[in-house]
């Protein structure tokens, strides 16, 4: 289809649509508050959405049982990220990706301070959205979900079975919060996470912890993942401490395109980076069933991509 006929079949249905330089047309994905990104392996991004859904939505079922006056009807905290795939993906485009979202946040904030919000849609507690990006996918977690909890969850399970429910899916990232990929923000944010994370407030003693920072910046050319792990830190409460081997806990800091979240993990190491794969090698080495026992369990003949760290 020519250009022409392209645009005028826009104009014809109502819509406008746009499209990458390659004719494949530009789809948009909206990442919002806690919620779970995932690796996978590379080109099977639907299949293991549908895997992780059906894992998590067994879980949450488990840990969340849904009550008769409880209605799945509660939206993701946190602000909408629109993360539509332009053509190009210069530091212009995403400076203005940037001071968009920025807006919308003022503009969602504002409108349910004033209390004129629109009444929420139903909607189910797990939602996965598929970013356009080879091997990620974001699943986006509804209260009263806590994705910490519920890859914690999943991850245990692997350990302790030696077996996992996904075949495709590769490390999992939760986060308990979002906000536009710029500095500011993020630091604002960090402060708010972490503060809550590391509180001691009723205990006789107060509780020193070890952690370190893992930064991951993908298809952001704004931040950097060394500036991050720099920046990060200072925001953390006093009296805890660095340790870079065997830390208590871990703040996880992830940036995608215009969207970063954060969330601060316990037993990152023990469970392998949270890579459901190393999970079950690890759990067929103790057993000492070697290589067969992991690729019948869990692996197709697929090379996994590359994940960063």
């Amino acid at each position: 289809m020519s250009d022409n006929k392209r645009k005028h079949a826009g104009k014809q249905d109502g819509s406008r649509k746009r499209y990458k330089s390659d004719g494949t047309r530009v789809t948009s994905t909206t990442i919002a508050g806690p919620g779970v990104f995932i690796t996978c392996i590379k080109g099977k991004e639907r299949v293991a959405g549908r895997e992780i859904r059906e894992v998590f939505e067994s879980i949450a079922s488990d840990l969340w049982p849904k009550t008769s006056d409880q209605p799945s009807t509660d939206k993701p905290s946190g602000p909408t990220i629109d993360l539509s795939d332009d053509d190009d993906d210069g530091d212009d485009d995403l400076e203005t990706r940037i001071r968009r979202d920025r807006d919308r946040i003022q503009s969602e904030q504002t409108t349910h301070d004033s209390g004129k919000a629109g009444s929420a849609k139903p909607r189910k507690r797990i939602v996965i959205h598929y970013t356009d990006t080879p091997c990620l996918l974001f699943a986006s977690c509804a209260q009263p979900v806590d994705p910490i909890a519920l890859t914690l969850a999943y991850l245990d399970e692997v350990k302790q079975k030696g077996a996992a429910r996904t075949r495709t899916v590769q490390r999992l990232e939760p986060i308990s919060a979002t906000c536009v990929a710029a500095l500011p923000e993020l630091l604002l944010l960090s402060e708010k996470i972490l503060t809550q994370a590391f509180e001691t407030t009723g205990s006789s003693e107060p509780k020193r912890y070890t952690y370190k920072v893992i930064a991951k910046v993908r298809n952001n050319s704004k931040l950097s993942s060394q500036k991050l792990a720099e920046d990060i830190p200072q925001k953390v409460p006093t009296g805890h401490s660095v340790s870079l081997k065997q830390p208590e806990l871990t703040i996880l800091v992830v940036v995608f395109k215009s969207v970063a979240g954060i969330g601060v993990v316990p037993r990152y190491e023990e469970l392998k980076r949270y890579n459901v794969a190393q999970l079950v090698e690890a759990r067929d080495l103790d057993l000492d069933l070697g290589e067969s026992s992991r690729l019948r369990k869990t692996a197709l003949d697929d090379t996994p991509a590359k994940d960063d760290g």
